[in-house]
């Protein structure tokens, strides 16, 4: 299975290149100069700070070795992340709970859209998603065994987490209070391995930090004030989002031709899918709690499922906290703990899968199997080859077809002029479509707001020519903010 979808991935990107969106650009931006001048810049005159240097780092390594483009070198890392993950994924679920009858389930279930979605782009979510993958290994065996090795390699992947992304952080403060409640008890004995842990897991993002904050005087760049999207909205988006995971959010004509036999798409609002979702949930809840004979053995599972839920729930609070001045992309956010959460979700339907007959009539058993079954093979499995179809016919980001024929107006207005200034909040995406265009770029701040003058000029040109009537020759465009990809709020954490 996983070889196949390999394949598929594969084919979805013959014809256009990776995705790139801002955080792509910074990232490719930041490791180009890495390679050339050993200092992780987006720009001549704009350190990387909004973003940490582990990924950056990783595609200089991929493009010292494959000698090859950065765009190829994140792709291929993405192939053998997609790999990695799943096999780590089922590694996971065994540690949780060997011989595990949802396993089949699970198989379908993990090529959701949030998984899929993430590897489209160069972005370090699939990168972070593989640590998180093996720190909830070595956490689990650490809850297991309480031995020191784990814990120190907790250290080490939480670090890697860290300077990744900084969400990461919010892993480390969850891990730290989940070890500080696991060793309350004795907490005078235990007191040099939280100490043992904290350490290694923040001297190299303290380091960065101190460095942002000598280039820059912030610690990760400028943040933006509360407010734009409310706490209400992101939990609107939140719920339809997750819902739209198992439910989606339009019915395709093979269903809706049985329903209603009109061969059409059906847009489905969230209240009767929430209802759904709602009623499927309460029903497998009701044949769970019926099963008695697997009570005993969940029971000791318990205390480790307390632990390792605490670093997760402490990321999801965090990023849902802290996300009223973006959209909030549940599907991007979550990716990392959408596969521990399909793992669980497994364990559940495990405990139904294997309820002896005196529990649930076997009748019901195979109803649920078949029905979850015909579900997983359809949703989310169809989801994954219409985004591949999608992403094989038009591209994503600047390699979205639309926007390489503006990309191409601009560029060719550019040639003709001589010289176009650009209004921008992010230079770095400019800056990169200068490069991929070979065009000359000059950079400036010309006010302590988030705007910036970036003047793309004909190489082997003087850029002193252009600026002798600015009136003239510039023409100030807001393109950046013409598609979702250049806006403003797509700065990550």
């Amino acid at each position: 299975m996983l070889i196949t979808f390999i394949f598929f991935y594969f084919i979805g990107f013959l014809k256009h290149d990776i995705g790139i969106s801002p955080d792509s650009a910074s990232y490719i931006l930041a490791a180009k100069n890495f390679s050339n001048n050993y200092s992780f810049y987006e720009t001549t005159s704009q350190p990387l700070v909004e973003w940490p240097f582990g990924y950056p780092l990783i595609l200089s390594i991929l493009n010292f070795i494959l000698n090859t483009r950065f765009e190829n070198c994140a792709f291929i890392l993405n192939i053998i992340l997609f790999s990695a993950n799943f096999i780590l994924a089922l590694k996971l679920l065994s540690e949780i709970m060997p011989k595990n009858k949802g396993t089949w389930w699970f198989n379908f279930a993990y090529f959701g859209f949030p998984t899929i979605y993430v590897y489209a782009f160069a972005w370090s979510e699939p990168l972070f998603n593989f640590l998180v993958l093996v720190f909830s290994l070595f956490f689990v065996r650490y809850l297991k065994t309480e031995k020191d090795i784990y814990l120190g390699y907790l250290s080490l992947i939480t670090a890697a987490m860290v300077i990744t992304r900084y969400a990461g952080i919010f892993f480390l403060i969850g891990t730290f209070f989940s070890l500080l409640l696991k060793h309350l008890n004795d907490i005078r004995k235990k007191f040099f391995k939280l100490i043992a842990f904290v350490t290694p897991s923040t001297l190299m993002i303290s380091i960065w930090f101190l460095r942002n904050y000598l280039l820059t005087k912030t610690i990760a760049g400028p943040r933006e004030e509360l407010g734009i999207f409310t706490y209400s909205k992101n939990l609107f988006d939140l719920v339809d989002q997750t819902i739209a995971w198992f439910i989606p959010h339009k019915l395709p004509p093979l269903i809706t031709k049985f329903i209603t036999d009109k061969s059409e798409v059906i847009n489905v609002p969230l209240l009767p899918r929430l209802l759904i979702f709602a009623s499927v949930v309460i029903f497998l809840a009701y044949l769970h709690s019926k099963v008695h004979r697997r009570t005993q053995s969940l029971r000791a599972t318990k205390n480790i499922d307390f632990y390792v839920a605490i670093p997760l729930i402490t990321y999801f609070l965090f990023i849902y906290l802290t996300s009223t001045r973006v959209y909030f992309e549940t599907s991007r956010f979550f990716s990392p703990i959408y596969p521990i959460l399909m793992i669980y979700i497994a364990r559940f339907l495990s405990t139904i899968f294997d309820a002896p007959k005196e529990a649930i009539d076997n009748r019901i058993k195979k109803l649920v199997i078949v029905f979850l079954f015909l579900h997983s093979f359809y949703f989310p499995l169809s989801s994954y080859f219409r985004i591949i179809s999608y992403y094989q016919s038009s591209g994503l980001g600047i390699n979205d077809t639309s926007f390489q024929y503006f990309i191409k107006r601009f560029n060719d207005r550019c040639k003709k002029m001589g010289a176009v200034g650009v209004v921008t909040d992010n230079p770095s995406l400019a800056t990169y479509i200068a490069q991929e265009k070979n065009l000359e770029c000059f950079v400036e701040k010309p006010s302590s707001n988030d705007t910036y003058l970036v003047i793309l000029f004909k190489p082997h040109s003087k850029l002193e020519d252009y600026l002798k009537d600015g009136s003239q020759v510039i023409s100030e465009y807001q393109f950046m903010r013409v598609r979702f990809f250049f806006a403003n709020n797509n700065k990550r954490k």
